[in-house]
């Protein structure tokens, strides 16, 4: 479905906005916003909900916030003298106003020139035997992957997409986290045109995931399309193009890309649900969303707030494994960054908790992430890397396990895989609140080979990043300083001293503590600096 305003249309799925047959170039943070006011036009919607489900709560200016509102004006041909289209509400926020209208998108919008949908006939999906089954969506996030539709290609198109929507169930139920429909089930629903909302009724889940697969000219096109199948509305839409050379890797890597995706969108969408809901309504699953939105800010008070959601879900569900694996991070981060003075104490506590996730759910990748990390900062690393490795095998999607995991080798030495774990976790995770933790990791791993220039200008994008902490302008002077680039070290290292007072080159060992190679490697830049 689309959204249609006087000439213009809004296509969720493909994240488009046209005017007539012209697409309108808009920001990707402009679009959302403006898809969300659409979509809640039958209220005011007040700045802080804004802030809370485009930024995902990060903390945005007042002018970034009207800037956004402004441009998304623009783009439907309103100001902010008129408001024809967005109102301003003072003091409460901003409503739309403009009529609306509901349109489909041709079928085949996207797809290869010259490819035509295959015949197919709808299954009857009829309710049949499940009168005795309580299909009220889990208290958790829910998901069925339909059938991805074939389109065009002979033999071999129907074959890939029947093994990618297959290969994705799969993935998807080993997150632990997330209650998968059985295959079976889904394959019921194979309507040309489905009323999702039905579907997702009929099925008992909160969100399905639908595809359209192309084959032409020996080339691929996957469309895949998350849909919020309680309302109604598209979250999440890709479009995927490789080449044929290797069917099983693509489809590998096919797999691994949508779930990846999938699991970061319905978190995002978990989470900005949890925010509506006041502190004594929450869930333990909502609890824990809540507590997550401030676990990834990296200050002591957002820490504390995380904390408080964290203990709230541990109350109201015992068993929730995923929940002591956070409370083990809180306690990990305050060791790491020495933000207590009883370092030791927190660094026993995250051990323990993670261990006590694992006692939990022995499968679950958090726990093992958790107690891999916590190994880490003990310096016991191969038994850090063990625990790591077990998480990214239960989830190979799992980014921060696979960062993690590039972090933990290379106080083994092993360069090659690090850079190759690195890269996996960014391309899992485009926008992950670990970013700065990502660059950093991998300017150091330049720092290792030789490649100093590289280290440099890595460390200097990881400090860019939101929520980069202290550490990361102490890497950040030392590859510069490394690199001969000395005014640049020494304003990081001006920097660092700033936000951390007596800081020292012990404190920087204590939270990487580094065998004898690579530590001698490190420690003559930072001697150098007077560190």
């Amino acid at each position: 479905m689309c959204y249609v305003i006087g000439s213009f249309r809004i296509d969720p799925a493909l994240r488009e906005l046209h005017d007539g047959g012209r697409e309108v170039a808009v920001e990707p943070k402009v679009f959302d916003l403006l898809l969300y006011l659409v979509e809640n036009r039958a209220r005011v919607v007040g700045k802080e909900e804004l802030v809370a489900q485009i930024w995902q709560g990060r903390i945005v200016s007042e002018a970034a916030l009207s800037s956004c509102v402004k441009a998304a004006r623009r783009a439907l041909g309103d100001d902010g003298q008129r408001q024809g289209l967005i109102r301003t509400i003072h003091r409460r926020g901003f409503r739309f106003v403009g009529p609306v209208g509901e349109g489909s998108r041709p079928l085949m919008s996207g797809l290869p020139a010259g490819a035509a949908p295959a015949p197919e006939a709808a299954a009857d999906a009829g309710e049949g035997g499940t009168f005795d089954i309580d299909l009220t969506p889990p208290e958790g996030p829910s998901i069925a992957v339909l059938p991805i539709r074939a389109i065009g290609g002979g033999e071999l198109t129907p074959v890939l997409a029947e093994g990618l929507s297959h290969d994705i169930t799969v993935r998807l139920a080993r997150t632990r986290w997330l209650f998968v429909t059985a295959r079976a089930s889904a394959l019921q629903f194979r309507a040309t045109e489905p009323d999702l909302v039905e579907i997702g009724r009929r099925l008992g889940v909160r969100y399905l995931l639908r595809g359209h697969l192309a084959v032409a000219g020996g080339r691929l096109r996957l469309t895949a399309i998350l849909t919020d199948a309680v309302r109604g509305g598209e979250i999440w839409a890709e479009r995927f193009d490789r080449p044929l050379a290797d069917i099983f890797a693509v489809q590998d890597e096919l797999g691994d890309l949508i779930t990846a995706a999938v699991e970061a969108e319905i978190e995002q969408k978990e989470r900005r649900r949890a925010l509506l809901q006041p502190f004594a309504s929450l869930d333990a699953w909502s609890a824990y969303q809540r507590a997550c939105i401030h676990l990834f800010r990296f200050t002591p008070e957002e820490e504390a707030r995380a904390e408080v959601y964290l203990r709230r879900a541990a109350e109201l569900d015992p068993a929730a494994a995923r929940v002591f694996a956070a409370l083990s991070f809180i306690h990990w981060q305050r060791a790491f960054r020495e933000l207590v003075p009883d370092r030791q104490g927190e660094l026993d506590r995250a051990h323990d908790l993670a261990q006590q996730s694992l006692v939990l759910d022995p499968r679950a990748p958090d726990g093992h992430w958790a107690l891999g990390r916590a190994l880490l900062l003990r310096g016991e690393f191969e038994t850090a890397v063990e625990e790591l490795r077990a998480s990214v095998a239960l989830n190979p999607n799992f980014a921060k396990g696979q960062y993690s995991l590039s972090f933990s080798v290379m106080f083994t030495g092993d360069t090659e895989e690090g850079f190759d774990r690195v890269a996996r976790a960014r391309r899992l995770s485009p926008y992950d609140p670990m970013t700065f933790a990502f660059m950093a990791s991998r300017a150091v791993l330049h720092g290792f080979i030789g490649e100093i220039e590289a280290a440099a200008d890595w460390s200097a994008r990881a400090v860019r990043q939101p929520n980069a902490h202290y550490h990361v302008l102490a890497i950040a002077a030392w590859c510069h300083q490394m690199a001969g680039r000395g005014d640049a070290a020494q304003d990081f290292l001006a920097e660092l001293h700033r936000v951390r007072p007596g800081y020292s080159r012990d404190e920087y060992f204590r939270a990487f503590p580094f065998r004898p190679p690579q530590r001698a490697m490190i420690e003559a830049p930072l001697r150098q600096l007077g560190l």
